[in-house]
């Protein structure tokens, strides 16, 4: 049997996979698609000649078609296979603020194929229009750029992106970036070493509580067969589970849902039945990683520094804050604040940016868990462009100088050469 797949709307070098007297023969296959494709041998023998193709390109979208030959029979199918990409995350440049107090506001985002749409939103999710948008080609893979002036906006304003079912978004707080809710494990198991003395276990008292709290300490028990937790902490309502058909087992382990960076603390499970008694303490500590950076601009100082705050809150422990440069090197806060509550840590910093700092970076680190806000400061390549115009204009006056002095120095001689005569 030979089996081909090929491209028909391809005018040269049309072959993507051939196999043939038993074998792949791959020698005269398209350049683009060597070592992407897998022809299944095991499935062949069944009557399946679908071809894997790995490590698909936006070129490779177009029409296929597998045909089929054997000495008594031939048959053949087309295939329409389209490609989609999904591209970078949104970025929002901040462009600083014109004359009627309006900040400027660029978000781009680039790698998606087909063409995406890009939309400004409000806290409401109501459009808003853009004022300037760009779309390029390059490579296959379709870049956005849309700009807005955002007057006297409270709240969030979203940068979205979609594709089809795709789609990517940034939310702001007026002139910030990124905002999401903090993330903490869903679930805790405590453990608890299995008991031996199973034959009794339908008649046990199981209390699980907490030590270290002074007031309503109970957080699960399980008593004559059944739970009882009429008097359990409020915060621990419905998040308490305790598997019975395991406690048969001998294992007292409680599963705690949802957990919160207030459950972290002392446990202590007590059992204790007619002939005997045990118990065990646990200390359990929640990590926490918290919101993302948000970086807010509080607008421009007289000499021309941009003041940047970045917050971040939902962390615990107390997680490091620190702002870089574009070469990753510590940049010094101006202030920082600290405040916990039952939610965790917040953490505060604020700086002051000129126009030699282009792209800062603000962020929060916890041990092995980092966030990362990156903020463009378009008014750096403004500045900078400014000062090479006026280079350029004060060596055009130096050369213009040095022609007036040279012309001066002649006619002195011209004049003096006129006396003399």
């Amino acid at each position: 049997m030979r089996v081909e797949w090929f491209r028909l709307d391809l005018k040269d070098s049309q072959l993507v996979h051939l196999y043939e007297d038993h074998v792949d023969k791959n020698t005269d296959q398209s350049q683009s698609y060597r070592r992407r494709t897998k022809l299944n041998h095991q499935e062949l023998q069944k009557g399946n000649a679908s071809l894997k193709l790995s490590s698909v390109q936006i070129s490779d979208k177009g029409h296929y078609k597998c045909f089929i030959q054997s000495k008594s029979w031939s048959d053949d199918a087309t295939v329409d296979f389209k490609v989609e990409a999904v591209g970078r995350p949104p970025v929002i440049t901040v462009d600083g603020f014109d004359h009627s107090g309006g900040l400027h506001l660029q978000c781009e985002s680039e790698g998606w194929y087909p063409e995406p749409d890009l939309e400004w939103l409000n806290s409401e999710g109501v459009r808003l229009s853009s004022e300037t948008t760009e779309t390029h080609r390059n490579a296959d893979r379709f870049s956005v750029k849309h700009t807005i002036i955002v007057h006297h906006s409270v709240g969030k304003i979203h940068c979205r992106v979609k594709l089809r079912h795709h789609m990517l978004e940034t939310q702001i707080i007026t002139t910030s970036t990124f905002c999401f809710e903090p993330f903490i494990t869903s679930y805790f198991v405590f453990r608890y070493h299995t008991f031996k003395n199973t034959r009794s276990v339908v008649d046990i008292r199981l209390e699980w509580f907490r030590p270290d709290l002074k007031e309503a300490q109970l957080v699960h028990l399980y008593e004559d067969h059944e739970d009882r937790n009429t008097d359990q902490i409020e915060s621990y309502r419905g998040r308490t589970e305790l598997n019975h058909q395991e406690l048969q087992r001998g294992n007292a382990s409680l599963k705690l849902s949802s957990v919160q960076v207030s459950d972290e603390g002392r446990y202590k499970c007590f059992i204790q039945s007619k002939s005997w008694s045990d118990d065990a303490t646990v200390d359990v500590h929640v990590e926490a990683v918290g919101t993302p950076p948000v970086i807010t601009v509080d607008g421009f100082d007289d000499s021309g520094g941009l003041h940047l705050q970045c917050e971040s809150k939902g962390w615990n422990p107390e997680p490091d804050l620190e702002w870089l440069n574009s070469e990753g090197v510590s940049l010094s806060s101006e202030t920082t604040e600290t405040h916990r509550n039952t939610d965790g840590f917040r953490v505060k910093h604020t700086i002051i940016v000129y126009e030699r700092d282009r792209m800062i970076h603000c962020r929060v680190k916890m041990r092995h868990h980092m966030l990362d806000t990156m903020v463009i400061n378009s008014n750096h390549d403004k500045l900078q462009e400014v000062k090479r115009k006026i280079q350029e204009e004060h060596d055009q006056l130096k050369e213009d100088m040095s022609r007036i002095q040279e012309c001066s120095s002649e006619c002195n001689q011209l004049v003096q050469y006129g006396n003399r005569r």
